[in-house]
């Protein structure tokens, strides 16, 4: 993305995060995009039903060791749920944000997040 001129912040895990500037949320998707394809993700509808299924008991694998550090967190999806919002639900997002920051780190450690390249 920075070689398409935008400013993006890689995380310590690899996460990357970068948010389009007014007006130019098209273009930036559009380069979003076209750096995913490069790396060969496939995206939620191309993993198979057992895939998904994985993929869902592993953020309840996730949601359950972040509750078990006394994360708050909103309820979790169920299965039909999960299928419907394609994939999006994740442990991480379920956390309230006063958990991020300082807390992240050593959440993070504990409970690693889902990947599912």
């Amino acid at each position: 993305m920075e070689d398409r001129g935008w400013t993006v912040t890689v995380s310590d895990d690899g996460g990357v995060s970068g948010q389009a500037p007014n007006g130019q949320e098209s273009a930036y998707e559009k380069d979003s995009e076209a750096c995913w394809a490069l790396i060969n993700i496939r995206s939620f509808d191309q993993f198979t039903d057992a895939e998904k299924k994985e993929l869902f008991s592993l953020q309840l694998n996730s949601y359950k060791c972040l509750a078990g550090l006394g994360v708050d967190l909103k309820p979790a999806p169920t299965f039909q749920v999960y299928l419907d919002e394609g994939g999006e639900w994740s442990a991480y997002a379920a956390m309230a944000p006063d958990y991020l920051g300082a807390n992240f780190e050593k959440i993070s450690k504990a409970c690693p997040q889902v990947t599912y390249f």
